[in-house]
């Protein structure tokens, strides 16, 4: 049973308490059976109240994990309703067991009701089957255009198999989401009937997602380059974001000019590798950056403020900041 984090406080209660019942010698006897029940009894109540904090909350609790050159989004909706938006990396083997299995410990979760698979870029969904193995898993999604290249992909087609062997399987992303409570999930790119497909770019046909909630929105737009993101701004001419996972990892290349600009949004993050950072995304102080910044939390509450964590490794501490960019 997960339960999450705990602090070392209770971990030594916890230790105290057997020593205690091991060791201890009162007069008369029961005195030494009440102190060690009613410990117990303590012990159950909180792990059952820091599991219900941990996994049942009014808020929004979204995290774009620093995973070197890749993505991997956790959401955590009001409710107790779990996603995951795309996993992979091609700076790190083993991301399920080393980054999200450990995040999601800490956290308390075993179970996501849904991983959703932008695109069928490796590293985008190369953690997939590693969070299959370890978690329960409700449903796994793919935009519609992406589905239809799955037979003549040879990384898509691997991650379809393996999904057959452990009863689940990749679903188009249906017309509605709807996972409860007050959150608006809608996936804004590619439309499911999109002509000449097969003439558009793998990265312009992943997935862009908007999260609504209190007001307050956040744009995943994954790997969308020129094409896709001049479509996305012609398609929702009035499209505004508080908060902007930068498309294609941030890159400077690929970023039309006004894009973040025409959005407005106040946090803008880039998840991309060391390298990618110090030579081809945008160089903005407004950006966070996961391998200068560390993994980002954006959280927003039921009255619609938003409040910003990064999460940087020891190890990330190191390298230098190059852009100097502020954490909101």
């Amino acid at each position: 049973i997960l339960i999450g984090s705990v602090g070392l406080g209770f971990v030594l209660c916890c230790y105290l308490l057997l020593l205690f019942a091991r060791f201890a010698r009162l007069n008369p006897e029961w005195i030494k059976k009440t102190i060690c029940i009613s410990g117990t009894v303590g012990i159950i109540f909180f792990l059952g109240v820091t599991k219900y904090h941990n996994t049942k909350h009014d808020n929004l609790q979204l995290t774009v994990l620093s995973v070197g050159h890749g993505q991997c989004v956790f959401a955590a909706l009001p409710g107790g309703a779990n996603l995951i938006f795309d996993a992979g990396s091609l700076s790190m083997s083993d991301l399920g067991s080393k980054i999200v299995r450990p995040f999601l410990a800490k956290k308390g979760i075993n179970k996501i009701d849904a991983i959703f698979v932008s695109h069928n870029n490796i590293d985008h969904l190369n953690a997939v089957p590693e969070i299959v193995e370890q978690h329960k898993i409700g449903y796994i999604y793919t935009p519609e255009p992406v589905l239809k290249r799955a037979e003549s992909n040879r990384v898509m087609e691997f991650l379809d198999d393996f999904l057959r062997e452990k009863n689940q399987k990749l679903l188009p992303i249906p017309a509605k989401i709807d996972f409860g409570g007050s959150t608006e999930i809608s996936v804004l790119w590619p439309c499911p009937d999109m002509a000449d497909v097969n003439n558009i770019s793998e990265n312009d046909i992943s997935q862009v997602t908007l999260i609504e909630f209190a007001g307050i929105k956040i744009l995943l737009c994954s790997d969308i380059e020129h094409f896709g993101q001049e479509q996305l701004l012609k398609k929702y001419p009035q499209l505004k974001a508080d908060v902007v996972l930068l498309p294609h990892h941030g890159s400077e290349k690929t970023l039309t000019a006004d894009f973040a600009d025409k959005l407005g949004a106040k946090v803008q993050i880039a998840s991309c590798g060391m390298r990618d950072y110090e030579k081809r995304t945008v160089k903005s102080k407004e950006v966070l950056f996961t391998p200068a910044d560390g993994a980002v939390t954006i959280t927003v509450s039921k009255d619609g403020d938003i409040k910003t964590e990064t999460y940087l490794s020891a190890s990330a501490k190191k390298q230098p900041r190059q852009s100097g960019a502020v954490n909101p």
